[in-house]
């Protein structure tokens, strides 16, 4: 998967079209800027586009199997996950091509390897809310394999929060849920097992690895967040808001 240097195709390269003179009507999200590449971007039905920050010129489309609802970016890296009502894609802008569609199930999240080798995301298989059977899944880019990670029990019904994968790609923690007991799972993805395994009082909601992977800040649904520190087996606890859902965190 390619990483972009610069930015990989120029106005004259396509058709140009300015932002300005594109009907905003049939706008069906905002506009995103990436961080890294300096495009605007907008979703027109099931088409995606680009555009030059500076002079609005378009300098990159494509057109996805669903409607566009959303594009998430990853550092360092020419592709986007772009989301949908059902399902997410993943998109090389460099290449203007859909690297893979992800359709079945209710989809979550989308955590990128460093090298852009394999993303980390989150499936609802069930619409069963009283029977629900989420899972986490690597997918490989090269192969284009699902990888599955287990949970303690498979019989139960569970619910898992978005994971979080390590920055240096090695280890995916995650919230769990069983309808009785929370837990925090930490995965070793060398093995795709787990490797810690700690019970807290609330369902997690939120976690972030520390930039030395050294330790895990989780958020739950009673405004508490802990942090773990993997070597020590140790937590320490904060309330940061009085019994408010923690949602996201920056580490």
């Amino acid at each position: 998967i390619p990483v972009i240097a610069s930015p990989p195709i120029s106005p004259s390269q396509t058709t140009t079209q300015n932002y300005e003179s594109v009907n905003q009507e049939n706008l069906t999200t905002n506009i995103f800027k990436s961080p890294y590449c300096e495009f605007l971007f907008g979703g027109y039905g099931k088409e995606l586009k680009w555009f030059d920050p500076e002079n609005h010129i378009e300098i990159g489309s494509i057109t996805t199997e669903e409607k566009v609802d959303g594009v998430t970016f990853f550092a360092n890296s020419s592709l986007v996950l772009v989301d949908h009502q059902i399902g997410k894609s993943v998109v090389d802008i460099q290449s203007q091509k859909i690297v893979v569609h992800i359709s079945s199930g209710l989809i979550e999240g989308g955590e990128l390897s460093s090298d852009s080798s394999f993303l980390v995301f989150f499936r609802k298989t069930s619409s069963n809310l009283n029977s629900p059977d989420d899972t986490i899944f690597i997918l490989f880019f090269d192969s284009l394999e699902e990888k599955p990670l287990p949970v303690p029990d498979e019989s139960k019904p569970r619910n898992l929060s978005i994971p979080a994968l390590s920055n240096n790609d090695k280890m995916v923690a995650v919230g769990y849920w069983d309808g009785k007991y929370s837990q925090l799972l930490l995965y070793n993805l060398e093995n795709y097992k787990i490797i810690q395994s700690i019970y807290v009082k609330s369902i997690i909601t939120s976690l972030e690895f520390s930039l030395d992977n050294s330790q895990i800040a989780f958020g739950d649904q009673d405004g508490v967040i802990r942090i773990f520190d993997i070597k020590s087996n140790s937590i320490s606890a904060y309330r940061f808001t009085d019994y408010t859902l923690i949602k996201e965190m920056s580490y």
